[in-house]
């Protein structure tokens, strides 16, 4: 008969492995943290040190209004400073307090080297408001800067007025039907050579042109021309009004245009003036 095996008691358990036990206490444990973090700040401080890092070149890219002098001033980069300890983001922040610049980025170029890209404000045109300064407005139709003829070398853009500043949450702007038609205007890409917008909350807008040039358009009319445009349908108002020069071109070689109300299409006052300089006029 198989007997049960039975459980030897008397085994002995086999020995555990004796050692050195550290005990981390919270007071070691502040002691190591408080040695490393010295450690590291005296090694960022020797790195940020290095001669190899000292700024030696800044470079600016993307501007054609504010010189590259105003944007480094602005900047308050130092010839003296690392590399390393520069703070992008407060550069960034100086710069676009520049009413040129709409948008900035600065970047570390190792070993030496800081680059600053900007992008600058698209003027649209000059914004004539009674009893106020001259106002930019860019290619959103925003005001951003008072015009200044003797910094702003603008004198091509077109000249608007009849316009009014309204504020909404804390920002001055040009808004409501009249600002969006003289926008429309100036964003037709028919509608060449514009020197003058007069908006008019009764008749809309008329808008005047000169010659610059040969290849200009028809807005390009010596004298300065006028067109009566009202408040919408301007491309096809501007392509009816170059119809009326061709057609005084090849009838009346020895008039000239000097405005057209086009204001109602079905009743357009066209007039004219000889090239004596007598005036004329004609309906159709």
């Amino acid at each position: 008969m198989n007997k049960k095996a039975m459980k030897n008691r008397y085994k002995r358990e086999p020995e555990k492995k004796r050692g050195i036990r550290f005990k981390w206490s919270p007071v070691l444990c502040a002691v190591f943290v408080l040695a490393a973090s010295t450690a590291l700040v005296f090694l960022h401080d020797f790195v940020v040190q290095m001669n190899c890092f000292t700024v030696d070149t800044v470079t600016v890219e993307g501007n054609r209004q504010v010189p590259e002098r105003d944007i480094v001033s602005l900047s308050g980069i130092r010839k003296d400073c690392s590399v390393l300890s520069v703070n992008l983001f407060t550069i960034e922040k100086r710069l676009l307090t520049h009413p040129w610049i709409q948008s900035a980025a600065v970047e570390r170029k190792l070993p030496s080297g800081i680059r600053i890209r900007v992008k600058e404000q698209e003027p649209l045109a000059i914004v004539k408001v009674e009893n106020l300064a001259d106002i930019l407005i860019n290619t959103q139709g925003m005001p951003f800067k008072e015009y200044s003829p003797e910094n702003d070398n603008l004198s091509a853009l077109p000249v608007i007025s009849g316009l009014e500043l309204t504020r909404i949450q804390d920002r001055y702007m040009f808004n409501g039907r009249l600002f969006n038609s003289v926008f429309d205007v100036l964003q037709e890409p028919s509608m060449t050579g514009i020197k003058h917008v007069k908006a008019d909350k009764k008749v809309g807008l008329t808008v005047t042109g000169e010659k610059d040039g040969p290849e200009n358009g028809f807005l390009t009319e010596t004298p300065a021309i006028e067109l009566k445009l009202g408040f919408n349908h301007y491309a096809q108002k501007f392509e009816l009004a170059e119809k009326i020069e061709t057609y005084f071109e090849n009838r009346f070689e020895r008039k000239i245009i000097s405005s057209i109300d086009l204001f109602n299409p079905d009743h357009i006052i066209v007039k004219t003036k000889w090239r004596s300089a007598n005036c004329r006029e004609t309906k159709t």
